[in-house]
């Protein structure tokens, strides 16, 4: 069942087109990865799902009510946002950073709650934080601090996650360690949409694939239909061996006279 959906979706900026009538639907339960060249349009889609960049036209539908003129600040009880290279510069607790994602749920000058306290206690187990709970950010590794950022946004315990390239620049255990978090997150019943660079990690994680090129929807579907050579060369422009694993190896075309 879609939970969150476009209809014929622009987006313009200084009069260049960036967006190009997406039409696509997100599935309630699913982790859907959001893959395309550099340039696609990926971060302006999830800016453009959250309200946060204004619409040239079309719609946005959440459960079927037309989010299009909602203010992105009333969107965060449903919303979670990881936004691409986050980083905390200030000498804080692992325990304090996981607790700005209850937030939005407060009322003014008002403390949280047990159940806060539950929800962040749990994040922090889920996300294996718990032990380090009283480190501060700055003295993490980058692959710890992902972690803890990533755990800020569960602890929202908001419906639908979206997060742009979160396992950039992260080593292999923790781009596996990221991913798996939000798998498991999505088999709990949550949504997540997902920027992601590395097309073996969308196979092997994704249920669904959105595959833009130069501002549209190229293809999108159940993953194993959306990552074939077809697909893939037509819009990266190079060639890929798939392996029997869903390893997705690209690599250049060989060139006359080489």
């Amino acid at each position: 069942m879609s939970i969150l959906s476009t209809e014929e979706l622009c987006v313009s900026m200084k009069g260049i087109p960036i967006l190009k009538d997406i039409s696509c639907e997100i599935k309630k339960g699913h982790l859907t990865g959001l893959i395309g060249p550099n340039g696609a349009g990926k971060t302006t889609l999830l800016r453009a799902l959250l309200r946060l960049q204004a619409l040239e036209r079309g719609r946005v539908l959440w459960q079927g009510v037309d989010l299009t003129d909602r203010r992105s600040h009333e969107l965060s009880h449903e919303f979670a946002y990881l936004a691409q290279g986050q980083n905390v510069h200030w000498p804080i607790t692992i325990d304090s950073l996981v607790a700005l994602g209850r937030r939005p749920f407060l009322k003014p000058l008002s403390r949280m709650s047990a159940d806060d306290h539950k929800i962040i206690d749990r994040v922090l187990q889920q996300t294996g934080l718990e032990s380090m709970r009283d480190r501060v950010i700055t003295t993490l590794s980058g692959g710890e601090r992902a972690r803890a950022l990533l755990a800020r946004v569960l602890a929202s315990d908001s419906e639908i996650v979206l997060a742009d390239e979160p396992v950039a620049a992260l080593d292999p255990y923790h781009q596996l360690s990221i991913l798996e978090i939000l798998k498991d997150w999505s088999t709990r019943g949550h949504t997540v949409l997902i920027v992601l660079h590395d097309l073996s990690l969308a196979g092997q994680f994704c249920d669904d694939i959105i595959l833009l090129d130069q501002g549209e929807v190229s293809v999108s579907g159940p993953s194993s239909e959306v990552l074939t050579k077809p697909n893939l060369e037509s819009t990266y422009g190079v060639d890929f061996h798939l392996g029997e694993s869903g390893a997705v190896l690209p690599r250049f075309r060989t060139r006359k006279g080489v």
